[in-house]
């Protein structure tokens, strides 16, 4: 969703109108389970309903704010909100009319529904009406608010019921709403929906009468479990909460992602060449010949690192230093680099490449601390103090890099990388070092690849 600076002058409203949104939402049940005593015996409920009473509006919000998102993308979060809103105030007012427990256990229901808009859409209008700059604040201010309100209001609750009864306490509640609606509808900007996703409307049903059933057969069970009126709810609700299951796995617009499936409309692949060769991620249908080709043609280097640090500087102030070991021992600690200047401690640099840097990754810390310092000893005597820290990379191990870099191994082309680079479908994107037909293996090349996978993706 895109996002607008707004100016200091209509940020505080913006913060407020939400957070009293959000504040209805627990401010709404609270009342009720507060004052649930005195209304149960005006209305003569049932004990085994009066669990089902307090806790209704709550169940409704938990399966329904699965749906919440997609609701905002199709029709907008402001509008959502504001919906929300004026929808908390009807039900309220006509709880308070209630001839019946029968009546009010419907409008909490009923009441349920609004308060998952408010919950879900209050919180993610915020996040895009407040530049991010300000955006703590912003929240210190909307928890605040809403800590505060959720303090007093029971107690302004509390006498509402002794002072004039009961029913005007689901008066409370649209006051804050019509509060809310009236900043939101003044101050707050409708963000751009990205993509309207699809209403799974058999999902939420499914996760709504799970819940229900749940409570309802925990309430009968309060006199034994034996009791049909127990059981089968809870049998009920199990088999609800199997078939949900079945079907957000089943389903293409699931309202809870059970798998590892994300549905987008383009995807930029980044993963190392090491990581594509190695076969750990496969993709279906298959990759086009040429790029195919390129992976497995391509080459993907190694050059680990071992830094030591030391308690102090012992080589000479130069950056760079070479080394050229026998015969025995060609390929290994042959790079060295002071990098004691840009960290301000002293700490030496050692690389290996190639087989031998292959080989060490095998090998423990201690090993290859061992290595590097019978080369040290070699170049500045037997007499140079012992590292007091290390940091060793083992880039081949790593399954998320298999290797530091690629490079032109005997039997690729240049044109290769063109190929790694080529866009699938015009969905799939591919970026990274090795996608660069100049600059791989370097920082600079991995960002203009990236720039370039976005300008496809941009169109």
């Amino acid at each position: 969703m895109a996002v607008q600076s707004r100016s200091p002058a209509t940020g505080l409203p913006v913060v407020l109108g939400l957070a009293l949104a959000f504040t209805v939402t627990v401010v709404d049940p609270l009342m009720l389970s507060l004052n649930l005593p005195q209304i149960s015996r005006a209305l003569q409920v049932p004990p085994h309903v009066l669990g089902v009473l307090g806790g209704a509006a709550t169940l409704v919000v938990a399966a329904a704010v699965l749906a919440v998102g997609s609701l905002g993308d199709a029709f907008g979060l402001k509008r959502l909100l504001m919906a929300g809103l004026v929808g908390n105030v009807v039900v309220n007012v006509l709880a308070a009319l209630s001839p019946s427990y029968g009546f009010l256990l419907a409008m909490r229901l009923l009441d349920g529904l609004v308060l998952a808009a408010l919950v879900g859409v209050s919180l993610a209008l915020l996040k895009v009406s407040v530049p991010e700059d300000r955006r703590p604040q912003a929240i210190g201010f909307f928890m605040a608010t809403e800590m505060l309100l959720c303090g007093v209001m029971p107690a302004v609750g509390g006498w509402v019921a002794e002072a004039v009864g009961w029913r005007w306490l689901f008066l409370v509640a649209p006051l804050m709403s019509l509060s809310a609606l009236g900043l939101t509808a003044r101050y707050v900007r409708e963000p751009d929906a990205e993509q309207r996703r699809r209403l799974d409307l058999v999902g939420v049903c499914l996760v709504g009468l799970a819940l229900l059933a749940l409570v309802h057969g925990m309430a009968e069970a309060q006199n034994g479990f034996s009791r049909p009126q127990a059981w089968l709810p809870l049998v009920l609700s199990a088999a609800t909460v199997a078939l949900f299951v079945l079907h957000e796995r089943r389903s293409a617009h699931p309202a809870l992602n059970l798998t590892d499936t994300c549905h987008a409309d383009h995807v930029v692949v980044t993963l190392p060449l090491g990581v594509l060769q190695s076969g750990a991620v496969t993709f279906g249908p298959g990759l086009p010949a040429a790029k195919r080709t390129a992976i497995d043609k391509l080459g993907m280097g190694v050059l680990n690192k071992c830094y030591l640090r030391f308690p102090k500087v012992f080589w000479p102030d130069t950056d760079w230093m070479t080394y050229v070991p026998g015969v025995d021992k060609y390929g290994q600690w042959e790079q060295w680099i002071n990098i004691t200047r840009p960290t301000g401690h002293p700490v030496l640099l050692g690389f290996n490449a190639a087989d031998f840097g292959r080989t060490i990754e095998g090998w423990s810390d201690t090993r290859i601390i061992d290595s590097a310092m019978g080369t040290l000893r070699t170049l500045f005597g037997r007499d140079i103090p012992a590292p007091v820290g290390h940091q060793i990379t083992r880039w081949a191990s790593d399954p998320y890099a298999r290797g530091s870099y690629s490079y032109n191994k005997i039997g690729s082309t240049p044109v290769m990388r063109d190929h790694l680079a080529a866009g699938v479908d015009e969905r799939v994107h591919f970026a990274g070092e090795a996608t660069h037909r100049d600059s791989y293996q370097t920082v600079h090349g991995a960002y203009l690849s990236g720039i370039r996978a976005a300008k496809e993706v941009a169109g």
